[in-house]
């Protein structure tokens, strides 16, 4: 029976896919309502939404999530300027969510500006900008980290079904050239 370990690999890698991907949706989900109740806003068609919030430290981070991704995708620019009003971060946002931080090289106000770039409809937006720790205070650090846990035992299991479907093919191939040869004392 040496020769089922491709088959055992495959069902193995399928089932850890299975739960790495159902921990993968409750956790992400867990993370993007602790983002909401920070509050959800509608930035109107060629619209903006900006927050000031002072950051004391030599680095800064900003997290945007967007609610309503699932019925729509987004694209939304976003841009952090700081107490002086030079531009710090400019980026394009297509993620249902995303985090960056930034070298704060001034203490103050720093301003998080999400803009909706799309003439068609609304964006809704939750966002929050300050210091690093502050916001995994905000967001909840386990379900950060339960997250990317739940994102590892994905890519675990693909790696499982790869090796079973690797093994597999190697079996099949070794099966064959036995049979061709007539030593069929594994096969039992």
């Amino acid at each position: 029976m040496q020769l089922q370990r491709g088959y055992v690999l495959l069902l193995a890698g399928g089932a850890i896919v299975a739960v790495g991907l159902a921990a993968s949706v409750y956790y992400v989900g867990e993370f993007l309502s602790e983002i909401q109740k920070t509050g959800v806003h509608t930035i109107a068609p060629r619209g903006s939404f900006d927050i000031m919030q002072g950051i004391g430290g030599n680095q800064g981070a900003y997290f945007v999530a967007f609610p309503g991704y699932e019925e729509s995708p987004v694209k939304a620019s976003v841009r952090v300027t700081d107490p002086s009003g030079d531009t710090v971060v400019e980026r394009e946002v297509d993620l249902p969510f995303f985090s960056e931080q930034f070298a704060a090289q001034t203490a103050g106000n720093y301003t998080l500006v999400v803009s909706n770039p799309s003439s068609d409809g609304a964006l809704e937006v939750s966002a929050i900008i300050g210091d690093p720790e502050a916001i995994a205070e905000i967001v909840g650090t386990s379900n950060i980290v339960s997250s990317a846990a739940a994102s590892f035992i994905v890519m675990a299991g693909i790696a499982a079904l790869a090796v079973g479907g690797t093994l597999t093919i190697l079996d099949r191939l070794r099966t064959q050239k036995m049979k061709h040869y007539g030593d069929l004392s594994d096969l039992k």
